[in-house]
């Protein structure tokens, strides 16, 4: 039996922290940033617990000591979410091959973005599943850019807006076992992907395609829809770790 979202377990620090401890251990870190005092699985700790509290970076110097044991300055603490950036979204893409093996019944495609203080967005494009039974929407792919997206393999429909009518996304779609349920656009794709759309398209199946906005609702209640960053880097990186935060506490729902 998964447990409801609103059970307060899911939102236990102590949890969240030993589900963290089993699932890095099977990802593969950047071996070039060398940090010379921490190592990269507690800083990650740290920007983790941090955006779990939304916390400022003064106040997870605190958090910090009550934790790990540690102070770590919020000076180091920034510049680790702006040195990050560039790895990101491969640990969090490895983090989310995890989920890969939960009971699904259909797929999504959807996109979003994220303001700044600075005024800039941040898009993302984030694959998410399904469970029917169990009533879960969880991330299984993240990426900036739509021709970076991991769609593993799988199979019923997948659903998409107009704006992944691409040859490139329906094709990796079909190619990977799903029925491409995206929306034509004017224009209208071509190749494989787009030959298999236009036999199976049906209106009303494609009205199902809503339940895919509910993941980004629920990071938006979770944490806002604004960053309180002014740099690019920055932004992303906290992004990516609310995407974190979020699939360790489905990874929690579904071990109590």
């Amino acid at each position: 039996m998964v447990a409801k979202r609103w059970n307060s377990e899911i939102y236990n620090v102590k949890e969240l922290l030993r589900v963290f401890d089993n699932v890095i251990e099977n990802i593969v870190l950047p071996s070039n940033l060398n940090p010379k005092k921490y190592s990269i699985e507690l800083i990650l700790k740290v920007l983790v617990i941090k955006e779990f509290f939304k916390s400022s970076l003064r106040a997870m110097e605190n958090l910090a000591v009550v934790y790990f044991g540690i102070k770590i300055s919020k000076s180091v603490i920034h510049f680790w979410e702006k040195r990050l950036k560039p790895h990101i979204s491969k640990i969090v893409n490895q983090l989310l091959k995890q989920l890969w093996n939960l009971n699904y019944n259909e797929t999504f495609i959807d996109s979003t973005k994220f303001s700044n203080k600075g005024k800039s967005q941040i898009k993302i494009h984030v694959v998410t599943r399904y469970d029917s039974v169990n009533k879960v929407l969880f991330p299984i792919s993240i990426s900036l850019s739509k021709s970076d997206l991991i769609i593993p393999c799988g199979e019923g429909n997948f659903y998409g807006d107009g704006e992944y009518d691409n040859r490139e996304v329906l094709n990796k779609v079909a190619k990977s076992g799903y029925n491409p349920i995206i929306k034509k656009t004017k224009k209208g794709a071509r190749g494989y992907g787009a030959k298999k759309r236009d036999k199976i398209f049906d209106k009303n199946v494609y009205k199902k395609r809503s339940i895919c906005e509910g993941f980004f609702g629920g990071i938006t209640n979770r944490f806002g829809d604004r960053l309180n960053t002014f740099l690019e880097s920055t932004t992303i990186t906290r992004i990516f770790v609310r995407i974190i935060v979020y699939a360790l506490t489905i990874m929690i729902r579904y071990e109590l």
